[in-house]
């Protein structure tokens, strides 16, 4: 792998942090609510909802993690 291609990937790297940036913020704003919300409304469909929501951001974010630690490998 060259230079360029290596800057190249840096450059990726950071971008993929900053995503990972952003959908943390989100994240914690998300389960912040979910802490909220009162115990007799946590059976709901809408808490469900929340909490298949928190499951994906959470999983989305490993993935985000993986490929960013891969790149890394290859520079």
């Amino acid at each position: 792998m060259n230079k360029q291609d290596r800057k190249e990937l840096e450059k990726a790297i950071k971008l993929i942090e900053d995503a990972m940036d952003i959908l943390d913020w989100v994240r914690f704003g998300h389960q912040e609510k979910m802490n909220n919300i009162p115990e007799g409304l946590q059976g709901t469909d809408r808490y469900q909802e929340m909490e298949d929501a928190q499951y994906t951001m959470d999983s989305e974010w490993d993935n985000l993690e993986s490929v960013r630690d891969n790149i890394q490998e290859l520079i």
